[in-house]
């Protein structure tokens, strides 16, 4: 069997794990586990990712949307306190936007597999001089996009954003 076609075999795993996981999270009857579904489809992308030869990249994909916003989302929930039911009527709209990014999901990974791909080699030290020197303006979009999101969290959290 030839790298190429184990490679394929492999992005065929992540992309059925990945998908499973979206649909357990779809029809998870607990808002806590349909986050943790969501955490899963997180780790099936990092592992296409990690696939495509961006090694560093999957890793910051954990990191930040896996770990900070499973937790955020989790959180949220365990405060907020949901009761159950409220996610079918929700199912309709979340599953014509689950075909929606599943198309467009495909037609991207179809575009990557048939492209030439480049692998990036870029250590830290390069990183950090890319976020920091080069790039300063965005990083600080970045960060004051991340504190209003937290902000906002704390709000719904503690209930004080309602009406």
């Amino acid at each position: 069997m030839s790298p190429s076609e184990l490679l394929l075999i492999y992005m065929a795993l992540a992309s059925a794990f990945t998908i499973a996981a979206a649909i357990l999270s779809l029809v998870a009857k607990e808002d806590v586990y349909s986050a943790l579904s969501l955490g899963l489809v997180g780790l099936g992308v990092a592992a296409i990712i990690a696939l495509l030869g961006y090694g560093l990249l999957s890793v910051f994909h954990i990191l930040v949307y896996v770990g900070a916003t499973v937790t955020f989302v989790v959180f949220s929930v365990l405060l907020i306190g949901r009761g159950v039911g409220w996610e079918k009527k929700l199912l309709p709209a979340a599953t014509a936007t689950a075909a929606l990014l599943a198309l467009a999901y495909f037609a991207s990974i179809y575009v990557l597999s048939t492209a030439q791909v480049r692998a990036v080699t870029l250590n830290l030290e390069e990183m950090g001089v890319e976020l920091f020197a080069r790039h300063v303006l965005s990083f600080v979009f970045l960060a004051f996009a991340l504190a209003s999101v937290m902000i906002e969290g704390l709000l719904i959290a503690s209930k004080k954003g309602e009406k």
